[in-house]
């Protein structure tokens, strides 16, 4: 019992100090991008995933350095706190990671219910976007009346799954942009940086800097990916319209009931368009087309 003791107080102690530096890793980076200026999404995300990543490994950095640095924690937690706290964090943490995993067995029944796209019946310039980007990932294309808004559900067999609704009533251009986005966040390997975004905010759920880093992960992914179709469309207000109209029409098919559930998606979406028209906004990005890479 009194390893056990020792054990939850080190844990806690370690989980208050590093919320401290955690922080403190969050404005470093948030001071970084605005020293460094305008920069495209892509490394925007690329500084703010590290600071998180950053912020995950205080705890096994500071296992690694000794005891020796334990006795110095700015932050001490009496003994008879320790456990509870240490409890207390088992317990969220355990229920949160639980919902993580609810949500993989969610996609996985999602993918069992869509249904393939024959590339054969596609519109030209949709079968070209598909076909440069099977070099990266081998990707399936499919349609599915459970989702309101396109998907890209990745891991081991990466899809992109459209609306049904939206196969009927998105023009082929406006098809096209969609494709791009969701591919790009497939070859970004998006699926993957998420999943490992959501596991280490279960488990950090009390930290402040993580919530923060997060909505800005959130928001410069889906930028990152928006940067990737005006990089090959070449039609900023062509692809803003296109957002809105998916926005609203989505808004209208979930109807007033849902309107509250919607509201930070409808934000991101303002975001998005904002930058999108921002004539100084910088949107390099490399794309799959095999010539750009030479």
């Amino acid at each position: 019992m009194t390893q056990l003791n020792q054990l939850a107080q080190l844990s806690a102690e370690r989980m208050l100090n590093g919320m401290i530096e955690g922080i403190a890793i969050g404005l470093f980076a948030w001071i970084l991008l605005r020293v460094t200026g305008r920069r495209n999404s892509s490394t925007r995300f690329a500084v703010w995933f590290s600071a998180l990543l950053a912020i995950a490994a205080l705890p096994v950095l500071s296992a690694v350095s000794g005891s020796a640095h334990a006795s110095s924690s700015a932050i001490t937690v009496p003994g008879a706190w320790a456990l509870d706290i240490f409890f207390i964090w088992a317990a969220i943490a355990g229920v949160l990671l639980l919902r993580v995993g609810v949500g993989l067995v969610q996609l996985r029944t999602l993918r069992a219910s869509c249904t393939a796209i024959d590339p054969a019946t596609l519109d030209p310039l949709l079968q070209s976007t598909l076909q440069e980007f099977q070099s990266v990932r081998r990707v399936t294309l499919c349609h599915s009346d459970r989702l309101q808004v396109p998907t890209a559900i990745g891991f081991f067999r990466p899809m992109v799954v459209i609306p049904s609704w939206a196969l009927h009533e998105l023009s082929n251009t406006e098809l096209n942009s969609i494709l791009i986005h969701e591919l790009a966040h497939l070859r970004r390997f998006d699926d993957w940086t998420n999943l490992a975004q959501q596991i280490l905010k279960a488990l950090l759920f009390f930290h402040p800097a993580v919530w923060w880093i997060e909505s800005h992960l959130a928001l410069e992914r889906e930028m990152a990916c928006d940067d990737a179709v005006l990089a090959l469309t070449g039609n900023p207000h062509g692809y803003a319209q296109c957002l809105v109209s998916i926005a609203e029409k989505t808004f209208l098919r979930r109807g007033l009931a849902l309107a509250h559930a919607i509201v930070n998606r409808m934000r991101q979406t303002s975001l998005r368009v904002s930058r999108i028209l921002d004539a100084n906004h910088s949107s390099g990005t490399r794309v799959w087309k095999p010539a750009l890479y030479s």
